[in-house]
C-alpha cells in the first residue's frame, strides 16, 4: 500500500542520513581539537540509531498491536529522539563553557 511505501521512504532516508554523518564524523576527526566534533556527533548519530530502530520495530508491530498504542510508542520515540539529541549536543557546551569560565577567574 502507499502507507507501507512511505514508511519505508521516511526510515530509508533517515538511514541515508545517518549514514552521511557517519562519514562526516570520520572526516572530521582530525580537525584541530578546539573545532572537533566528531565525539559530540558518534554519540548523536549512535542515539539516532537507536531511535530509528524502535521506530522501525513500532512498523513491524503495527499489524499486532492496537494503532492507538503504536502512535503513543511513536509519539514518545520521537520526543525521546529530539530531547536526546539535544542534550547530548547542548549538555557539554553548556557544561564545559560553565567549567571554563570558572577555570579563567581562578
Amino acid at each position: 500500500s502507499d502507507k507501507t511505501f512511505w514508511e519505508f521512504i521516511a526510515i530509508s532516508w533517515n538511514g541515508l542520513l545517518l549514514v552521511s554523518a557517519v562519514v562526516l564524523a570520520i572526516q572530521s576527526r582530525n580537525v584541530v581539537q578546539e573545532f572537533n566534533e566528531s565525539h559530540t556527533l558518534g554519540i548523536l548519530i549512535y542515539t539516532n540509531f537507536v531511535f530509528l530502530l524502535c521506530r522501525g520495530l513500532t512498523y513491524y508491530l503495527e499489524d499486532l498491536l492496537d494503532p492507538s498504542i503504536i502512535l503513543r510508542f511513536r509519539s514518545i520515540i520521537y520526543s525521546l529522539d529530539v530531547i536526546a539529541s539535544l542534550a547530548v549536543y547542548f549538555w557539554p557546551k553548556l557544561f564545559f563553557r560553565e567549567k571554563k569560565d570558572a577555570d579563567s577567574t581562578s
